[in-house]
């Protein structure tokens, strides 16, 4: 063979061997991120088997003492007559405390509520719609205003015209 074959021959098995590589590259990173993946789902479903083994015991707890409360409630039913249920052991709800920033912020919340909302009504009233709104009303305003003064100028000069031809014609 001549040199030029072997040339093309070994740059083809270069790009034959380059294109393996590649792919084995591309595999071992798919492989990681697929074990990443199923470790992370693992995680999350032990949690999730630990957060359902607390809700249930917490079930079944609370279910034992309905049942506890049901069955003194059916002895007390039986001698025909309730007085009181003091011996009846109520069952408490569960009683999970506020933090401190919510109870902090009741006194305080009435002044925030109040401020938020005239905040709110400053913000609606400066807007540019709602002022070139208002810019119009006024408008609308002074020209009615100013064709009633007309109006009544027009009334008031006819009243003084009329007046002085009546003083003229009964004096003469």
């Amino acid at each position: 063979m001549s040199s030029d074959a072997w040339l093309v021959t070994a740059l083809v098995a270069l790009a034959v061997l380059v294109v393996l590589l590649v792919l084995v590259g591309v595999l071992l990173v798919s492989v990681r991120s697929t074990r990443r993946r199923a470790a992370a789902d693992r995680a999350a479903a032990d949690q999730a088997r630990e957060d359902v083994a607390v809700l249930t015991a917490r079930l079944d707890r609370l279910a034992g003492e309905v049942e506890d409360t049901r069955r003194q409630r059916e002895a007390a039913a039986e001698t025909g007559y309730l007085i009181t249920d003091a011996g009846i052991r109520k069952v408490e709800p569960e009683v999970s405390h506020a933090p401190t920033r919510i109870v902090v912020s009741g006194p305080l919340g009435e002044g925030v509520v109040r401020g938020m909302a005239v905040a709110h009504g400053l913000r609606t009233a400066l807007r540019p719609a709602n002022r070139n709104r208002i810019g119009f009303a006024m408008k609308q305003e002074v020209r009615r205003a100013r064709k009633q003064r007309r109006e009544e100028l027009r009334t008031a000069r006819r009243l003084v015209r009329d007046q002085q031809r009546a003083g003229l014609t009964d004096s003469d």
